[in-house]
């Protein structure tokens, strides 16, 4: 199970007011859903550098209290979390992997779970694997889901494959939802890119 999911969806977002399980909004108490995990919904996994809480404590005043809500410097990302499309984009650079695959399944009365999470070389050749909760890059690359299903609570059984082109800069998404294939786009393309054909997930990525 991934820890990225439980301390960002199993938490109230103080950015948008999303009750845990829900998926972001686009702003406070909106009803329209941000393709986004907000980076403040992680704040219970850092430390506070206000007043020294502990991963998994609550923040406390200064007279040692339970405060009533999180400080705001513990709203903001650490300095080792990838949260935004374009840091995940500069680290699959840094690697030469242009194609990162994320495997994933959920619904059905069961909560999502992340299979394996790969990088490709432009060969076709595993350049890394990892399973979950095994270092940043492959939970931020998992983040699409997690933004998009939240916990699969009232979804039918989806498995499916998340692909990252990096040449496009765009984040598909394929599989099956109940007994129906799908695919769709989870990051959109550059609009410099627009004129491109579209990309298809490969239906035998491991």
């Amino acid at each position: 199970m991934s820890d990225l999911r439980l301390w960002r969806l199993d938490e109230l977002c103080p950015s948008c007011a999303a009750r845990a399980g829900l998926r972001c909004q686009t702003f406070r108490y909106s009803d329209k859903p941000s393709r986004i995990l907000h980076n403040a919904r992680g704040w219970r996994h850092r430390p506070c550098p206000t007043c020294k809480a502990q991963p998994g404590e609550i923040c406390r005043t200064p007279t040692g209290r339970q405060a009533s809500r999180p400080h705001t410097a513990r709203l903001h990302r650490g300095r080792h979390e990838l949260f935004s499309d374009d840091q995940v984009w500069e680290e699959l650079e840094r690697w030469k992997a242009p194609t990162a695959f994320v495997r994933f399944s959920g619904g059905g009365g069961s909560r999502g779970s992340i299979g394996a999470v790969t990088l490709e070389d432009s060969e076709k050749r595993m350049l890394a694997r990892w399973g979950v909760g095994e270092g940043e890059l492959p939970e931020a690359l998992a983040v699409p889901i997690w933004a998009r299903y939240a916990l699969f609570r009232g979804r039918p059984r989806i498995t499916g494959l998340v692909m990252w082109d990096l040449q496009e800069r765009q984040v598909l998404v394929g599989g099956e939802r109940g007994d129906r294939k799908f695919e769709e786009v989870l990051v959109q393309k550059p609009l410099a890119r627009a004129h491109l054909a579209p990309l298809t997930v490969p239906d035998d990525a491991q």
